[in-house]
Formats: C-alpha cells, structure tokens, sequence
C-alpha cells in the first residue's frame, strides 16, 4: 500500500515537472570574454576556446541551451552554457569571439540582448526531487537502510 501511494506520489511529481511552463526569460547586457581567457579551464572543467558557441551566466545549470537575441540589430545564436560570471557583474552574459560575431557586436563589445532558455530540463535534476526510498530495488533495498 505505501509502495502504491509512493508511486502515486512519483508519477504526480515528475508529471507536474515537466507540464509546468519553464520558459526562462531574461533581459540584459552581453559582453564578450576577453582573450586572456582562451585555453584556460571554465567552471565546469572545461577547455575554453572562442570557436565555441559557449557562454558564461551567474546562475542558468552548466549544458543549458540558450537562445541570445541582439536587441539592438535582432541577430540571434544558440550557445550553451558552460562558465560562471562573478556575481557582481552587471552584465548578464558573457559570450565567446564565435557568439559575439553571430550576434554582430564585436565592434560594440557590449549589446542588449534577451535570454531564453531552449533546454534545461534533465532527468538527473529530477530524480534528485525523488525520496530514495522510491527509487529502491529488490537488489539495493538493504545498502539503502544501512547508509540512513
């Protein structure tokens, strides 16, 4: 009975999740990395390079794909998202040599844009909204009581 109710309950979370209007959008300045930055590692470990469409944010999850639209000459690129920028900056993007270009602000170096968020949605951010006990099986039912 509590299994049945405990699925209940999974089925009703993970249905919820995903029928809830995520769309992200957000309004800013962009800005373009400054050279020194090439070659060093990003903030999810990762080489960076401007021939990427890659991009820095305060706070979007690390592999978001996002939708850059310059408010000023309506030019637009996807980039994912895989840097953090310092809290205190003003700008709400930071964008490689690549991006910067699709966007025409290389000469401009800092333009209004507006964010929207394609894809941030991933199982594994889901799955950790689940109580362990839902996600046991016959083989791993005793490790879990032993670890709480």
């Amino acid at each position: 009975m509590k299994y049945r109710v405990l699925l209940i309950f999974c089925i009703t979370l993970l249905t919820n999740a995903f029928a809830q209007d995520t769309t992200f959008v957000e309004y800013g300045k962009a800005t373009c990395y400054h050279n020194k930055f090439e070659g060093r590692k990003t903030s999810n470990g990762e080489r960076f390079t401007h021939k990427l469409l890659t991009a820095a944010h305060k706070t979007l999850p690390f592999n978001t794909l996002l939708k850059v639209n310059n408010l000023e000459n309506n030019k637009s690129v996807i980039v994912r998202i895989n840097d953090r920028m310092p809290k205190k900056t003003k700008a709400v993007l930071d964008l490689t040599v690549a991006a910067a270009k699709e966007l025409g602000m290389i000469r401009s170096g800092r333009v209004d844009v507006q964010l929207v968020v394609i894809d941030s949605v991933r199982i594994d951010s889901l799955l950790q909204n689940i109580p362990a006990i839902a996600l046991k099986t016959k083989q791993n039912k005793n490790s879990l009581h032993s670890t709480q």
